[in-house]
């Protein structure tokens, strides 16, 4: 059998509690046998995974429950060099932040230390290197979103706190002892978050290691490839869905969508003219309207206009066009002025509501026009799709990101201080900084940096 071909390899629990997993025949060698000492030993169980030359196998799982999911990698990564060890001194506590009550970010976010828990055998100790923030942090804190932040506890006197972060990169520190599969997170790697709370602004975190998937890197670890890997997981696989999901898009159709100087409408605007279909989009009026209009532009963008101001149903009239699919997160007068340019059969869809205002439905559009009203959120769709939906979704991604086809957002870095020795008034600004990105008025992405990548997998 040739490198890269498809086998599947069986094994099953022997004597001694040991799982005899026999010869991975992908890379010729054979595989140490893992204990059997996890309830998952019981059964037998297979699990896809991409392998490090990028190829299809099946994977038995059984140890340490280790890795029902931690054994895919979402594309390729470099061979194995040493990095760090088991043996490595494990952090008690860490930066971060968090909030004791939920409220306005500027009012309850706090930066301090946390107790990390100790290393279990199936964990990972990971170092943050960069989080951005979503205006779904911004609503987790402010306690109106759905999935909780991650309990923690101050370092000073024990006292309940929790953290934000649903989206970010890490570096793998140490790894536990029964982490021990060839495809599992190992030192050096570069992870993101696999679960939908994880708690990605703080500066080390111990997870289980199925909570995290294993990113390809670039061969340069520049801060674009840092600042793309630790956006990966909501704001363009959202993008990604909307236009896969809704309406059988084809060469030369229009999509038209509010927000369109967001990061997931920057990533709609890429995408789209990547399939050759055509964006209509409606930001808000502002001072350096015509510059946002042609950066936006440069993207791809067909069309950017100003929202609420009759601009859009006059686009539509003179270009004689209607979309075959809205994407809404604003809601209200936003959200029905898209229901109007939707073409008969047309389908509107709302991802999010900055706005926080309900969206009135003509009934004329529903019996006239028969277009379909839905909802889309990303944390409910990773739970519904298969691990091969999901990993090929993301190898997709990450090639359009390594060969430029998609481009960050212009992002503002903000440098996360130590809690030590650092002046309330530098805090304060930092905290600023992130409270102010809920508004959605910067025209930049708030980017919070922990650290550099250390040298890693070659």
């Amino acid at each position: 059998m040739q490198n890269g071909e498809r086998t599947q390899i069986t094994g099953s629990c022997g004597p001694h509690g040991r799982f005899v997993i026999g010869v991975d025949r992908l890379h010729h060698r054979a595989q140490e046998p893992a204990r059997c000492t996890s309830p998952y030993t019981t059964r037998n169980m297979m699990q896809t995974v991409w392998s490090s030359i990028g190829r299809v196998r099946s994977l038995p799982v059984a140890s340490c429950a280790a890795a029902a999911r931690s054994t895919r990698s979402v594309s390729w990564r470099g061979s194995r060099s040493t990095f760090a060890t088991r043996s490595d001194a494990i952090p008690t506590t860490t930066t971060a932040f968090y909030v004791e009550n939920h409220g306005q970010p500027e009012k309850v976010l706090r930066l301090g230390h946390i107790a990390l828990p100790p290393l279990q055998p199936d964990h990972v100790l990971v170092r943050m290197l960069a989080a951005p923030v979503n205006p779904s942090d911004i609503n987790a804190i402010q306690g109106v979103y759905p999935v909780p932040l991650v309990p923690a506890a101050r370092v000073t006197d024990s006292t309940p706190v929790s953290v934000p972060g649903f989206e970010g990169v890490a570096q793998v520190v140490a790894v536990g002892d029964c982490v021990t599969d060839p495809y599992a997170p190992q030192p050096g790697d570069w992870v993101i978050p696999d679960t939908a709370g994880f708690g990605t602004w703080r500066a080390h975190a111990v997870v289980p290691a199925t909570d995290v998937a294993v990113v390809r890197r670039a061969k340069s670890n520049s801060e674009l490839q840092v600042a793309a890997a630790a956006s990966l997981s909501v704001n363009p696989t959202t993008a990604y869905r909307l236009l896969r999901d809704f309406a059988h898009l084809e060469e030369g159709d229009t999509v038209v969508q509010n927000a369109g100087n967001s990061a997931v409408g920057r990533y709609v605007i890429q995408l789209a003219r990547s399939m050759g279909v055509r964006t209509v989009n409606l930001v808000r009026d502002r001072k350096d309207f015509d510059s946002l209009a042609d950066d936006l532009t440069r993207l791809g963008a067909t069309a950017v206009l100003r929202d609420g101001t009759g601009e859009l149903r006059a686009y539509m009239r003179d270009h004689a066009t209607n979309a075959k699919v809205a994407f809404n997160s604003v809601g209200g007068k936003s959200a029905t002025e898209l229901l109007r340019a939707l073409a008969p059969g047309g389908t509107h869809v709302t991802y999010g509501a900055m706005a926080r205002e309900p969206m009135a439905v003509p009934a004329s559009l529903l019996i006239f026009k028969d277009v379909r009203i839905r909802g889309f959120w990303m944390t409910e769709w990773k739970k519904r799709a298969s691990v091969n939906e999901r990993d090929a979704m993301m190898r997709d991604l990450v090639e359009k990101f390594a060969t430029g086809e998609l481009v960050t957002p212009h992002l503002n870095e903000i440098a996360v201080p130590t809690a030590e020795g650092v002046g309330d008034g530098e805090v304060e600004k930092v905290v600023q900084a992130i409270a102010e990105a809920g508004t959605g008025y910067l025209g930049k992405k708030q980017m919070l940096v922990f650290a550099a990548p250390s040298p890693s997998r070659a």
